[in-house]
């Protein structure tokens, strides 16, 4: 992990370090889920996975279906919590406990507060997308493999509109994680791949739900401009989640 500090000077091993504490101290038990050749040097145990999707982001992300499998793995019929490696979890440090009361049925999620500084402790809600994910691993078994990246654009819109597709009741809550901001590093190319997988794979799997006329609606006013339909479909998918999980 790469992240500067206000004078340019690299800080991201010291960064990453105080990632894993936050965790710990909210009181997990953190995994790190990577590509089996992807070298690391932090302090987390690794569990490695046989392909990545290098050849989508140009980096060894994984694909989200196998973070799943090690999900409902590591969990054993308990919850789980998922989240990317460079956020700062500044919950207060019962999270944990919260997560171990989730049942089968239940997913939380949030968004994370960008910051401009590691010391901080709050910030500005990142406002296209979501971060902090906790759920029940008996809620995975029988997903398909959608082809969505982990760390990469569409998965945590992905996510959440699965699991309520799958009947499950999704709540979204205050922001639980911060992370240090920097610079967008997600080319046209790799949103428009991903994005459009996500179309395939909502258009299929959502077409008995309330979500699909809303769907279908931003895909017929798009006059075939795939930059203005994904923008749009991303822009349901948020007006969506948002609505649906403040009354779920």
């Amino acid at each position: 992990m790469s992240r500067f500090d206000a004078r340019g000077g690299e800080i991201g091993w010291a960064y990453q370090q105080a990632c894993i504490e936050s965790w710990k101290r909210a009181g997990f038990e953190p995994v790190s889920v990577n590509w089996k050749e992807e070298p690391f040097g932090h302090t987390v145990r690794m569990v490695p996975v046989s392909r990545n999707a290098s050849a989508i982001t140009g980096r060894p992300h994984i694909y989200f279906a196998d973070l799943l499998a090690v999900a409902s793995l590591e969990a054993q019929g308990r919850p789980f919590a998922l989240l990317n490696a460079d956020l700062v979890l500044v919950s207060n440090t019962d999270l944990a406990a919260r997560v171990a009361q989730l049942r089968p049925g239940e997913l939380v999620f949030s968004r994370r507060l960008d910051i401009d500084q590691p010391s901080q402790t709050s910030g500005i809600p990142w406002r296209y997308g979501y971060d902090f994910f906790a759920g029940h691993a008996n809620d995975l078994s029988g997903i398909a493999d959608a082809g969505m990246v982990f760390g990469a654009p569409w998965w945590d819109h992905f996510f959440p509109l699965l699991m309520f597709i799958r009947g499950c009741r999704i709540h979204q809550t205050e922001p639980v994680a911060a992370h240090l901001k920097h610079a967008d590093r997600w080319s046209w190319p790799v949103w428009e791949t991903l994005g459009q997988r996500f179309v395939s794979e909502m258009e299929t799997l959502a077409a008995d739900s309330i979500y699909s006329a809303r769907l279908q609606d931003a895909l017929s006013k798009s006059d075939g401009d795939p930059y203005r339909m994904l923008n749009r479909v991303s822009d349901v998918n948020l007006l969506f989640l948002d609505a649906i999980s403040r009354t779920a």
